[in-house]
């Protein structure tokens, strides 16, 4: 049996920061976010993953992908800096040209896709983006990132963007007045008393990895908190992530079973 994967008022959460972005968070609603598209189901981070997703109805709030960029710098969804693992070619995304990468095949005939065919279907399906800058990026693929976000339609505080990078986070919030999501495995609590100077910081740790402690640091010090890449079918680790007051998980699939 599916289950719905959308949290009623009884989820905790902490004020501040996301009352700053109504139309990302909202109260008693757990951010259910598809993870490279409906990935499990489809070739990740293409069209029909991104489509597919799109028509799960309200069972989303959000949608991820990862920004790369080619050798003709052109921005496109792809979560590796080499093109082996999902297309079988060799080499790296920024040795291609865009021509070039659209003669691989992604999965099932799909092509890599540019962020803005992402950005389309987010748009048109009311998706919010998260968008992940990957390490590829630098001075020139951030600036370009933000702005095509914003030639798109979508406004600052319409869209999230994540990263490993501090460096990435940092550039990006100088560009935008949007939440800016850093990203590891795992935090220690400690940390939470060093944060990076980075406007509209969320913390966002592996799903898995994330402690009670280290959430409620989080929430003792008002630091809005996300998790990443929550296992298909783990209901249980799901209620958990919603009690400790977590905002929102990126998935493969909305299909738990019961």
């Amino acid at each position: 049996m599916m289950a719905c994967l959308i949290i009623g008022s009884s989820c905790s959460r902490n004020t501040g920061t996301t009352e700053k972005f109504p139309e990302i968070w909202r109260p008693g609603v757990f951010n259910l976010e598809a993870h490279r598209g409906l990935s499990d189901e489809y070739p990740e981070n293409t069209e029909l993953a991104f489509r597919k997703a799109a028509e799960a109805g309200s069972v989303y709030r959000g949608m991820e992908t990862d920004v790369q960029m080619t050798k003709d710098s052109v921005l496109v969804c792809l979560h590796d800096d080499t093109l082996k693992r999902t297309t079988g070619a060799s080499g790296a995304v920024s040795d291609y040209t865009l021509e070039e990468l659209l003669t691989l095949d992604a999965g099932q005939g799909e092509k890599i896709p540019l962020l803005s065919t992402y950005l389309a279907i987010c748009r048109k399906s009311g998706l919010i983006p998260y968008v992940e800058l990957k390490g590829i990026l630098a001075y020139e693929g951030v600036p370009k990132t933000i702005n095509l976000i914003h030639e798109n339609g979508f406004k600052d505080g319409q869209f999230v963007i994540t990263s490993f990078s501090k460096r990435h986070l940092e550039i990006a919030s100088s560009l935008c007045d949007t939440p800016m999501e850093y990203m590891a495995g795992s935090f220690r609590t400690s940390y939470l008393d060093s944060l990076p100077p980075i406007r509209n910081l969320v913390i966002r740790p592996s799903s898995k990895q994330l402690t009670e402690e280290f959430a409620k640091g989080c929430h003792d010090r008002n630091i809005p908190l996300e998790c990443y890449g929550l296992p298909v079918g783990d209901k249980a680790l799901y209620e958990r992530l919603c009690n400790w007051g977590v905002l929102g998980v990126t998935c493969n699939s909305y299909r738990f079973t019961d």
